[in-house]
């Protein structure tokens, strides 16, 4: 790689430092501190713009110009509005553990923070996402009270990446609802057709899934576990964790207190990572106990 290239690049994780910085004191109301690294990010965006049109005449001509575009698209990205949905290539992103792949994006193998990310609710990188700022984008969100809130962000610390959600037996787990088992390999953010088609297709009314649905999945899913690879592993922190997700998904993604979430919801956020166009959160704040009620509805299908 050239000497004009690194630089480039460096350039290039300086801006995005500077723009997620941005987005932390505004998270704290900080206006005046959000204006002043502003200013300092246009200043260096300036700068980065400029060089990359030096080396547009310093380079070979096709190689300058896929280089430029790609640059310039980053750019165009960083500039959506919060809401706007942007899901990375799979060439763009990574959800292995505590990667340090060159690739820009980090994803994990949680369909709702990673919907979070894809429509900048929290850093659209997935890296150095706070407590919070995720914080309050789960109560704004989804309207998870704070004692929910606060108990699903002790789970993580208090500045990380997303793919450290992948660490396996310690959040990431065997018998996922539609993610194969870490022993048969590949990253985990890919997800299996067949078991999100499966989920789908186990609605009893056709357009919805409630507790019932979800907890006969999740028993298959850990029958399957047990029956085909030889190093699962599912013990009281993977059960406590997979089912707690799995009244998650069906409350937070259902958008209500009434335990269901429609089947075309349900596939925006698993298949897509996508919040639904639709999508209304709770009407009232959904709290820990609550949450509570629906793992332990769930966990009768153990």
């Amino acid at each position: 790689m050239s000497v004009d290239k690194v630089t480039a690049i460096n350039f290039r994780h300086q801006v995005d430092e500077l723009r997620e910085s941005i987005q932390a004191e505004k998270s704290k109301r900080d206006v005046a501190a959000a204006a002043l690294i502003a200013h300092k990010w246009q200043s260096q965006g300036d700068e980065f713009k400029s060089l990359i049109e030096d080396m547009a005449l310093q380079t070979v001509p096709d190689e300058a110009q896929a280089f430029h575009a790609k640059q310039e698209a980053q750019v165009s990205l960083d500039s959506l509005p919060v809401g706007d949905f942007y899901r990375p290539s799979s060439d763009e992103v990574t959800a292995y553990a505590d990667s340090t792949s060159p690739v820009p994006f980090r994803r994990s193998p949680c369909p709702g923070l990673n919907a979070l990310a894809n429509h900048g609710h929290i850093p659209r990188s997935g890296k150095n996402v706070t407590h919070e700022v995720l914080g309050a984008a789960l109560m704004s969100v989804f309207n998870f009270d704070s004692n929910l809130t606060q108990t699903l962000l002790n789970q993580v610390p208090s500045t990380f990446s997303l793919d450290i959600i992948s660490r396996h037996n310690v959040l990431e787990h065997d018998a996922s609802l539609v993610h194969n088992d870490e022993y048969f390999g590949g990253d985990p953010i890919n997800i299996n057709e067949t078991m999100v088609s499966d989920l789908l297709g186990r609605s009893l009314d056709g357009k919805t899934l409630g507790v019932t649905e979800v907890g006969q999945v999740r028993h298959d899913r850990l029958a399957e576990c047990r029956a085909n690879n030889p190093e699962c592993v599912f013990g009281a922190n993977q059960t406590t964790f997979s089912y707690l997700e799995a009244a998650i998904f069906i409350v937070g993604c259902g958008g209500n207190v009434n335990e269901t979430v429609t089947v075309e919801a349900a596939h925006s956020f698993v298949w897509d990572e996508r919040i639904p166009g639709d999508y209304v959160k709770s009407a009232v704040p959904i709290t820990l106990p609550f949450m509570r009620t629906v793992t332990a509805k769930l966990l009768a299908f153990v």
